[in-house]
């Protein structure tokens, strides 16, 4: 990784209920183990690797993919206590800055 990762809003949703898409850019993904946290307020795991969907929080909350240009946290129905938690991409030993989810940031 050159310099500190970060992820981004893939696309903003319409309203609450609708699922939303945090993407962490990463040149070359995904060689290393790839995950999530958020903090509630303390570091929860969601997916200790995003490329081996064993280790999840909950398959009804939560789905990941991965590509070539990163990887993806799919938050299902999203609903208010989603939002204004930090969350942080994790890739290798490398963990991205943890970064609110705002609402200007998650709807259109």
């Amino acid at each position: 990784i050159q310099g500190e990762h970060d992820w981004i809003v893939n696309e903003k949703v319409s309203s609450y209920g609708d699922h939303l898409t945090l993407f962490c850019v990463i040149d070359d993904c995904c060689t290393k183990a790839a995950g999530w946290i958020k903090f509630v307020p303390d570091y929860k795991t969601i997916y200790l690797d995003v490329r081996d969907s064993k280790n999840y929080t909950s398959k009804e909350k939560y789905d990941a993919t991965t590509n070539s240009t990163g990887f993806s946290l799919v938050i299902k129905k999203i609903q208010k206590e989603d939002i204004n938690i930090k969350y942080s991409c994790l890739y290798g030993f490398v963990r991205s800055r943890e970064k609110y989810l705002l609402q200007s940031d998650a709807f259109r």
